[in-house]
This record gives structure tokens, sequence and C-alpha cells, in this order.
């Protein structure tokens, strides 16, 4: 998750994208796969309409300790 999340930031700067955007799959790990990312700081968008798709801003990510020593 870490690349993925250090390649949207670095991607961000080139298109001027304002946060990573996932959907959690759904299966017998949903709970666990669901803390996993809002542990790591993903948000629900709108858990109403869709439940499963979280949210990360690009701000947070380049905020982050572990991401920063990642680009370095």
């Amino acid at each position: 998750m870490a690349d993925a999340m250090a390649k949207a930031l670095e991607i961000s700067e080139i298109i001027g994208a304002a946060a990573l955007v996932l959907d959690v799959l759904q299966d017998n790990a949903y709970a666990k796969r669901l803390k996993f990312y809002t542990d790591l700081g993903f948000t629900r968008i709108d858990p109403d309409v869709n439940p499963n798709r979280v949210l990360l801003s690009i701000k947070e990510i380049s905020q982050s300790s572990a991401m920063r020593q990642k680009l370095k």
C-alpha cells in the first residue's frame, strides 16, 4: 500500500489529484480489509450510497512520516 500511496502522491503533482480513492473488496475478509484501510487513515466517502468506497487525501499522504521516508 505504501508504494501505491507514493505513486498517488507523485502523480498528484502532475495532474492535480486531491485524493486516493478505492473500493474495499467485499468478500469474507471485508471487515478486516476495511479496518486495514481505516487504520491507514482512509475514511468512507458516503456510507449510505457506497459503503465500501474510501478515500485518503493527498495532503494526508504527503504528511505521513512513513511516506516521507519512502520518498527519500
